[in-house]
């Protein structure tokens, strides 16, 4: 039986629920306004991590992506100071309504976020490398080279893309297919300003990086800046694709985030994604570990790094909890990974009823079109609890709230 009771329409007027505001509100009209602040503990927090754990078969991979790291962020300025030269109008820019799909790793948010980007009349979601250089100069750069490509002969640009995502890329397709080219979280605006447990991925020491765990629970002075910089990246993006759609992204890390983003934009709607966490934990664990092993390849499966991963999902299944009693039904929607992957089409039409949204005829065929070929895929990620040295019931012992909420039993 679906841990998810099916949901009818939305009321014509939500009633949304209430978190307690801690943070002074935006004035996109200050020059401040959009400018990426770092944080500072988490800075100081990376750099403990790495000088204590520091090895020799580390440096490369550590120093590449320091200076990439330093190279984009002056880019991004640049071509923010640009935006507001060419490009005044983004500040005017609204968001309406925007939707955000989160839930822990390995739930099914890429799937649905994937199946809901079909729909370009409606949703504008950022693509990987929109979230990393989240500007309007850039974006419309992009689009424009985007456009002389379709008219050249065997479309160089794609090629090259194509040829860069398999180099970056490299044995994800069967755990996680990437692309910078394709619709993906904005986890990496978050990381720019320091402020995304994602840095794990490079530094696998979890309890070490613990600044960066929660956003909701920063400085108030720190996320107000943040929050304006992540809004006016939403601004900038919209103004960029799409001025009267509605913003959608995805995102497994945002649920430490979520009460921050409602105090700036009180009219987001969620999708919060439930799934076993006895089938999703392994699926994160492996995903993982498959990228600390390419740089620390002493890191074992059963390790304390993995350990430490496992308590911060126990830790983002709690608050989220929180957020769902919080926020109320007319704000935020449950949606159970199993009736997502075996039913999508009654599912996607099921959340469009809930948001309001009447489906195009464009967008029912091409969603068709999607869920009938996904249909068709088999996952050739291969993984075990007992891999990481878990067993069910430890698992359900950490995730126990969350369970008996969702009905997952042993």
């Amino acid at each position: 039986m679906s841990a998810n009771p099916k949901a009818s329409a939305a009321p014509a007027a939500p009633s949304y629920g209430h978190v307690t505001r801690t943070m002074r509100p935006s004035n996109p009209h200050d020059p401040e306004y959009g400018a990426l602040p770092i944080y500072e503990p988490g800075v100081a927090e990376v750099k403990a991590a790495v000088k204590r754990h520091a090895k020799l078969q580390r440096l490369p991979t550590w120093a590449f992506f320091s200076s990439m790291y330093a190279s984009v962020v002056s880019a991004l300025k640049l071509a923010q100071r640009l935006d507001d030269k060419l490009h005044p109008g983004w500040r005017d820019q609204p968001i309406r309504e925007p939707v955000f799909i989160i839930g822990n790793a390995r739930s099914g948010t890429t799937m649905l976020h994937r199946l809901m980007t079909i729909d370009e009349d409606t949703f504008s979601g950022m693509k990987l490398y929109e979230s990393t250089f989240n500007n309007v100069s850039i974006q419309r750069g992009f689009q424009a080279l985007g456009r002389l490509d379709d008219k050249l002969p065997l479309h160089p640009m794609q090629a090259a893309i194509d040829q860069l995502n398999a180099v970056m890329f490299d044995g994800w397709d069967g755990i996680h297919k990437l692309g910078i080219d394709q619709h993906e979280e904005d986890e990496a605006t978050w990381a720019l300003g320091m402020t995304s447990i994602t840095v794990n991925l490079l530094v696998p020491y979890t309890e070490e990086l613990n600044s960066m765990r929660f956003f909701d629970r920063m400085d108030p002075e720190f996320r107000a800046r943040f929050m304006d910089f992540y809004e006016a990246s939403i601004k900038r993006h919209l103004f960029a694709t799409g001025a009267d759609k509605r913003f959608i992204n995805k995102n497994v890390f945002f649920t430490p985030r979520v009460r921050s983003v409602v105090e700036r934009m009180p009219d987001a709607r969620f999708l919060y994604l439930v799934r076993d966490p006895a089938e999703a934990l392994p699926s994160f664990l492996s995903m993982w570990w498959e990228k600390w092993v390419s740089h620390t390849p002493e890191i074992q499966k059963d390790g304390p790094e993995a350990k430490q991963l496992v308590q911060l999902a126990y830790d983002y299944y709690d608050y989220a909890l929180g957020l769902l009693d919080d926020l109320g039904p007319d704000q935020i929607l449950v949606v159970n990974y199993e009736d997502l992957t075996q039913d999508p089409d009654e599912e996607v039409h099921r959340i469009y009823d809930w948001l309001g949204i009447e489906m195009s005829p464009a967008f029912k065929q091409n969603l068709y079109e999607f869920t009938h070929a996904q249909r068709c895929y088999e996952s050739s990620h291969d993984y075990t609890l007992a891999d990481f040295g878990l067993t069910r019931d430890e698992v359900y012992e950490g995730a126990k709230r969350f369970c008996a909420r969702f009905g997952f039993k042993r």
